[in-house]
């Protein structure tokens, strides 16, 4: 199996990208107030769950 290094590169600087805008809407919706809404729960989840830190907060 061959793998593309520039691909592979091009794609995670991609997923970096992907990763800070995320992290820039949580600021905003912080800043707006927004910190009970659902979807602002599923992104901080998303980024910020440590694996043994405990159990995963159901979201409905």
């Amino acid at each position: 199996m061959r793998i593309d290094l520039k691909e592979a590169t091009d794609q995670i600087k991609d997923l970096i990208v992907a990763i800070a805008l995320l992290d820039e809407v949580l600021v905003w919706m912080e800043s707006e107030d927004l910190c009970d809404a659902d979807i602002y729960k599923r992104i901080d989840a998303f980024l910020y769950y440590q694996p043994g830190e405990g159990e995963w907060e159901e979201v409905e």
